[in-house]
């Protein structure tokens, strides 16, 4: 006779749970009691802390003694399950970061809505507005109405900030704030800044992001700078706005441009194909912000001395300069055959550089043979490195 076993509920499930940590921390409590030390009490969510003396001696002193700390969860949300609202409130830090990027979207969305956004002074729809914010704060490049022709320059404005804003993650930007105002960075949040960031510890992280903010502002103004004589002398004052825009666009690897016009839509950089300004300053803006943020503290920190930088950013390093570097000799051999040679290197090395990580072009995708675009699309699949603005 077989005996039955009876299916345990979630609710036996939980009690039992409860009662073996209380039993544990329990027989915790009363090891520390009968080895006469001081048991630290804890406040609710903070791990549980004993004091065991690794001496001999019964009546420790808290002075000069090294003790042994023995941690253990007393799981104060477990037994505290019935208090849903706790419950609803505890994010992990990839759960936090999603929520944040979600807000940063939708709030992007309904300022493009806005009629100042639009240079018609008419409302974009939400979905368009939508597409548009989740695609700049990606940093994809993927748009459904020309940056330059739909949007005025408050419109213009709002995209670069999330742009930016998606280039340097949500928490570095957030973590920006603090270190301006001086206020004190926690644990809790140094821990997202790590994720974020993708560091391979918590600590020091509060210095890289600094590092990380300063460099990038630096960067993209040495970036716009280089490209204000062009642009100045195409479009006159309002050639200082395209070149920020360019700038941060072209670091954050978001590939958005101005270049557009109503007649002449979606026109990216194809009508610099042959200027080495801005193909140059472009694809060093790309590749920089493509490498990641790691790799910039091991370059900035170790120099030119390859064999000490981290396991990782030899890896990027070496594999960024072959997929510069292979694909530039193929285009340049097999499908840009015309014009002249300085057009040709040109085009070559400029999309072998952004169909990785950016979104601008200078050539006519639809020029280019199937195997061109096969080698194209396996430059996209590749993509950027890990902690970087890609």
């Amino acid at each position: 006779m077989t005996a039955h076993k009876e299916k345990q509920t979630p609710w036996m499930s939980l009690t039992s749970g409860v009662f073996l940590q209380i039993s544990h921390a329990a027989f915790l409590y009363r090891k520390a009691q009968s080895a006469n030390v001081k048991s630290v009490p804890n406040k609710p969510g903070r791990l549980n802390t004993i004091l065991i003396p690794r001496q001999k001696s019964l009546t420790p002193s808290l002075n000069g003694r090294r003790y042994t700390v023995l941690y253990e969860k007393f799981c104060w949300s477990v037994i505290s399950l019935p208090s849903h609202r706790r419950l609803a409130c505890k994010l992990n830090y990839f759960q936090s970061i999603i929520l944040l990027f979600a807000m940063v979207i939708l709030i992007g969305a309904v300022l493009l809505m806005l009629p100042i956004s639009a240079q018609g002074h008419t409302v974009t729809p939400f979905h368009e507005a939508l597409f548009t914010a989740t695609s700049a704060v990606c940093v994809t490049g993927l748009v459904v109405r020309d940056t330059a022709s739909h949007w005025s320059a408050f419109g213009q404005a709002v995209l670069m900030v999330l742009i930016q804003i998606g280039g340097l993650g949500v928490i570095t930007v957030g973590a920006s704030f603090s270190l301006l105002s001086g206020r004190r960075i926690s644990l809790s949040q140094r821990g997202r800044m790590q994720e974020a960031m993708s560091a391979p510890k918590v600590g020091g992280i509060v210095r890289l992001t600094g590092f990380v903010i300063r460099t990038s502002l630096m960067i993209e103004g040495i970036g716009a700078l280089c490209m204000l004589p062009v642009f100045c002398r195409d479009f006159g004052v309002s050639g200082i706005w395209k070149a920020v825009f360019h700038s941060v666009s072209a670091f954050c690897n978001a590939g958005f441009d101005l270049m557009g016009t109503p007649d002449t839509p979606f026109v990216s950089l194809t009508a610099y194909r042959a200027d080495p300004v801005i193909n140059l300053t472009i694809s060093a803006l790309i590749v920089v912000g493509g490498i990641g943020f790691l790799t910039w503290d091991d370059v900035r920190t170790n120099q030119l001395h390859f064999h000490r930088y981290r396991l990782q950013s030899k890896v990027i390093l070496t594999a960024t300069a072959l997929l510069i570097l292979l694909p530039t000799l193929y285009f340049f051999c097999f499908e840009f055959k015309g014009g002249t040679l300085r057009e040709r290197l040109l085009l070559s090395l400029f999309q072998s550089v952004t169909p990785r990580t950016a979104g601008f072009n200078t050539a006519d995708y639809t020029s280019l043979s199937g195997s061109g675009r096969g080698l194209t699309i396996l430059l996209m699949f590749i993509g950027g490195s890990p902690g970087s603005t890609a």
